[in-house]
Parts: structure tokens; sequence; C-alpha cells
């Protein structure tokens, strides 16, 4: 699907905050900050991961579709997305994680990349100890480029994590995977910090 968006500034004229959609931001002086740019109805379920990843310690942004029907249309691609309290948070903090998803509902997988290798890394190996299933980006969905809003924190690299649908419907329906996969991400994270 082709973006109907490729900046917020045209999405903002035509669509209205609080009936199409919404912003939640949490300031909490972190060098992480957790984000969801496709939330809400855009990407389903990546608002909640975004929301539980942050919990009350990393920084938080999410940006969530509420329309009855036609999310898609409040999609901007990751490099072109600049919301200004979302360009705010991102210029100040150290490493951003943004939560997107995949529409695969045939099989149960993550996508981890971007511009922090490091972080990459701690993240697959600790999503992969808990079985979860890990897939290469495609060349089109490469989260590796400098324009993309997870590599423009101050360390210049951070990380994508693209969830399938299959797993985000099962991670809402499964507390205890969903309780280990938050965990498993939030390890990573504490690891990446004490290095």
């Amino acid at each position: 699907m082709i973006d109907v968006y490729s900046k917020f500034d045209d999405l903002a004229a035509r669509m209205v905050e609080g009936k199409d959609y919404r912003i939640v931001a949490h300031k909490r002086n972190s060098p992480y900050l957790i984000m969801a740019i496709h939330g809400g109805l855009i990407e389903p379920f990546t608002s909640d991961i975004a929301t539980a990843l942050a919990g009350e310690e990393y920084d938080l942004y999410v940006f969530e579709g509420t329309r009855k029907e036609r999310n898609g249309e409040l999609h901007i691609a990751s490099e072109y997305f600049d919301e200004p309290q979302a360009k705010d948070m991102v210029r100040v903090a150290e490493t951003v994680v943004c939560i997107h998803g995949h529409h695969d509902t045939e099989h149960e997988f993550v996508m981890v990349g971007g511009l922090d290798e490091r972080l990459a890394e701690k993240m697959r190996t600790r999503l992969s100890e808990i079985d979860i299933a890990m897939q290469s980006f495609d060349g089109r969905l490469a989260p590796e480029s400098p324009n993309n809003i997870c590599n423009q924190g101050m360390s210049g690299g951070g990380i994508e994590i693209m969830i399938s649908r299959k797993l985000r419907d099962a991670l809402r329906e499964d507390a205890g995977l969903y309780r280990l996969f938050i965990n498993a991400m939030k390890h990573a994270i504490a690891a990446h910090k004490n290095d």
C-alpha cells in the first residue's frame, strides 16, 4: 500500500487530533525512547507492546490511529515521520526503539534491525531464547537508513522491531507469552545499557 501522507503537516491538515488520531507521550528522562508511530488501529497492538516495554522506566511516544475505518491512511513511513513532538523527543534520546507491525497473518515472527547493531543483536538473542522466530528484513523494509526515525537519536543508531500480525494476535491472547516477550525485550535493553 502506498502512503497517503508523506509528512505530518499534510496529515494534520486533513485529520483531527482526538477524533482521527491521538498522541501519547511520556518523558521520564531516560536515555531510551520507545516508540510506536503506527499505533492504535494502524498496526494493531503495537501501542500496547511499546507501552508495556517502556513501563515507568523509559520515555514513550505513541501515535495512534483511532478512526472507525481506514486507519492505514494514517501511516507515514519511518523515514518521513516528522510529527513535531516525536521529533523533539527523538532529538534528546540517546537510543530509539521503534515497535512496528508486519502484515503477515500466516507466520509468527519478529524482524529486528537498525544502525545500533549491538542492541539489535541483543534483542534477537533474547527473543530467540524464548523461541520467537526471527526473520531478516527484505530490502524494501530495511531500517538501516540514517533517515529512519529509529536512527535519529543522539547516538545515530537505534532499532526497529517489526512483529508479524499473527504473533501480535498471539501475544494479545496469551498473557504468559506476552509477559515473556516484554521481559525478553526489557532484558535486551538492560544488557545494552550496562555494556
